[in-house]
C-alpha cells in the first residue's frame, strides 16, 4: 500500500511524461514541495473550487501537449541528423574528401537549428554520436576504422573548434580507406604477375582464365 506521493514517484520510475495532479487535505508546505519535487503540474486542497479545477485541468493538458510537441520536433530533428551522418558516412566511404566536409558542414549548422528547449544539442554533445554512427556504418561495410578516429576524447565547446576536430578525423577516415584500398590493389597486381609469370607457357592461359582466377569480372 502506497500514497499519492509514493504513487506518483513509481509511474514515474515506469514512464516519464505522465501528468499529475493532487487533490488533497493536507494543508503543509513539506507535502507541497515533496509533489513539486515529483512533477506535480498543480496541488489543490479540498475542498475543490469547480473552476479552480478546471483551470488548473485546462493548463496542465496545454502543458503536456507542448511537451508532445516539443518530443516530436526533437524526433523530427534526431531523424534528419542520423539521415545527414549517413550520408556522411557515404561520402567517407566513396573517399570523397570535399563532399564529405561539406556534409559535415551541413551537419554542423543543423545542430546550429535545435530547439533550444528540447536540451543542448551543439555540435560537440552529438560529435560523439556522429563518430560513432560512422564507425557503426563502416563496419557493416566490413571495415574498422582506425583507433585513432574512433577512440573517445574530449570535445572543445566551441562549434568551430569542434567542427575542426571533425574535420580532421573525417578526412583521415578517408585517408584511410584510400590507402586500403591502394594497397589491396598493389597486392592484387603482385599476384596476378606472379600468376602470369608461373602460367606464361600455358596455351589455355587467357585474360578471362585470369579473371576467373582472382573473382574479376
Amino acid at each position: 500500500e502506497m500514497d499519492g506521493l509514493a504513487f506518483i514517484e513509481a509511474a514515474q520510475q515506469l514512464r516519464k511524461g505522465i501528468g499529475f495532479m493532487i487533490l488533497s487535505g493536507y494543508n503543509t508546505f513539506e507535502y507541497a514541495r515533496q509533489a513539486m519535487k515529483f512533477g506535480v503540474s498543480d496541488f489543490l486542497l479540498k475542498p475543490v473550487d469547480p473552476e479552480q479545477f478546471l483551470a488548473a485541468l485546462r493548463e496542465m493538458v496545454a502543458g503536456l501537449r507542448q511537451s508532445e510537441a516539443r518530443f516530436a520536433r526533437h524526433n523530427e530533428w534526431l531523424a534528419a541528423l542520423q539521415a545527414m551522418v549517413k550520408q556522411l558516412a557515404a561520402r567517407i566511404w566513396e573517399t570523397d574528401e570535399q563532399a564529405a566536409l561539406t556534409t559535415l558542414r551541413h551537419i554542423a549548422d543543423h545542430c546550429r537549428t535545435a530547439d533550444a528547449d528540447a536540451g543542448e544539442r551543439t555540435l560537440s554533445s552529438c560529435a560523439p554520436s556522429i563518430v560513432q554512427q560512422i564507425a557503426q556504418e563502416m563496419k557493416e561495410r566490413r571495415v574498422e576504422l582506425s583507433a585513432e578516429w574512433t577512440a573517445s576524447r574530449d570535445w572543445p565547446g566551441q562549434a568551430d573548434d569542434c567542427l575542426e576536430q571533425l574535420r580532421t578525423i573525417v578526412t583521415g577516415m578517408a585517408l584511410q580507406l584510400r590507402g586500403a584500398r591502394n594497397l589491396g590493389a598493389r597486392n592484387n597486381m603482385v599476384r596476378v604477375l606472379k600468376y602470369l609469370e608461373d602460367r606464361h607457357a600455358d596455351p589455355q592461359l587467357s585474360l578471362k582464365s585470369v579473371a576467373a582466377a582472382f573473382g574479376m569480372s
